[in-house]
């Protein structure tokens, strides 16, 4: 991605300067340099690819079985980059070996064949599976409540392996979002409140991080008037309504508040209707299929970043209707509540748009997951990802 970027950056420069000058004097040397850097940095990043592609084949095995076994045995089997060989599992549950399928823990895809999970023993066996397999990590696929038979296996086998990964770590290092229905209650809730003590002591965070989003809400407020402008007469031609679309949303720690939005569906009972807006919804505009395309429809959401309901990055504003009836048959769903929620965010970047109890599941671990580690670096990702989404009309 680096030598692709460099490369474009490259000829775009050219293409520049050639317009602007109509030759390629007076910058050749510049030219040379970069190339120059161009070509040490492929070098480099070609080697680099060598010696990871190279790297010896880890042995794992995982303690626990069935659903949450599964879960984590998917997770280690989509990450082929790291080489990992799944030698099996140790449960004092299953006893049988696993077929593991892709999709997720909700949607099992039984088509596509991932690979097949070995019965080892039970947990007592630790250890002499350990020494049999020249096991290199261990992943326990359970909640970190554990007995204390267990604890002494793992304790009697610590020095002879690299490390021991709960599945909390396993989900976060590899796709970014914390498993919500494979932890035990008390872990979220401790760790949420522990999070929630270190932010109330991060107040230059806090408060530089609001700077930035009322700065840059003023900014583009200005830059994006003329569209702005030019969007709501369209609307306004195109369809009877009003311009902006104004709805109860639920924000930090609970609080409603009004969202606006330019109006991209024509008017309709929203008792007749669904809740959710399908990929074909008779409801949109034409010209709101672009705005929502290109997420134009969300620039008004500028002033209620300024009010201070939203930020630029967060969890995104739920419709309350929808919220509370989430709240009820999703669990920890009201943590996202602890933060600030935004126009765009790490669930929107990774997750296509919910239409569903079991899409809003899936966001929820994404957007746990920003909250455990939000940072001005992660937020700073998903604005160009954002970006990305807006200039290639990936929205919905």
């Amino acid at each position: 991605n680096v030598i692709i970027s460099f490369f474009f950056a490259l000829i775009i420069t050219l293409a520049i300067r050639f317009f602007q000058q109509k030759n390629f004097d007076y910058w050749s040397h510049n030219l040379i340099k970069n190339v120059i850097v161009f070509l040490v940095l492929s070098f480099f990043l070609y080697f680099l690819k060598i010696i990871i592609v190279k790297q010896k084949i880890r042995n794992v095995i995982i303690v626990g079985g069935g659903f949450s076994a599964r879960a984590v045995a998917r997770e280690l089997y989509s990450a082929k980059h790291l080489k990992l060989n799944i030698v099996g599992f140790v449960s004092n549950q299953n006893d049988e070996d696993m077929i593991i399928c892709a999709g997720d823990e909700v949607k099992e895809d039984k088509q596509h064949f991932l690979g097949k999970l070995k019965y080892l023993g039970k947990e007592k066996m630790l250890s002499k599976v350990v020494e049999e397999n020249d096991i290199n990590y261990i992943v326990l696929a359970k909640d970190r409540r554990m007995n204390k038979m267990l604890l002494r296996q793992l304790d009697s086998v610590r020095h002879k392996i690299l490390r021991i990964y709960f599945i909390d770590e396993i989900f976060e290092l590899l796709s970014q979002k914390l498993p919500v229905l494979h932890l035990d209650k008390d872990y979220f809730y401790y760790i949420f409140r522990e999070i929630k003590k270190e932010n109330e002591k991060k107040r230059l965070y806090v408060f530089v991080n609001r700077l930035v989003n009322v700065f840059f809400s003023f900014i583009g407020i200005i830059l994006s008037a003329p569209i702005m402008i030019i969007s709501a007469v369209i609307i306004k031609l195109e369809s009877k309504g009003p311009v902006f679309f104004v709805q109860n949303r639920v924000g930090l720690n609970g609080k409603e508040f009004k969202i606006v939005k330019f109006r991209s569906m024509k008017l309709h009972d929203e008792e007749k209707y669904s809740k959710y807006a399908g990929e074909k919804d008779d409801r949109i505009t034409r010209f709101g299929k672009f705005m929502r395309k290109t997420r134009i429809d969300e620039l008004p959401q500028f002033f209620n970043i300024i009010k201070g309901d939203m930020n630029f990055v967060g969890p995104r504003a739920e419709w309350n209707k929808l919220c509370y009836g989430y709240m009820k048959e999703i669990p920890f769903y009201n943590i996202r509540h602890d933060v600030k929620p935004g126009v765009t965010g790490w669930a929107q970047v990774n997750y296509p748009y919910g239409a569903s109890v079991e899409d809003a599941l899936y966001k929820l671990q994404y957007d746990l997951y920003y909250i455990k580690n939000r940072s001005f670096l992660l937020d700073f990702i998903i604005i160009l990802k954002t970006i990305s989404t807006v200039l290639f009309a990936k929205g919905r």
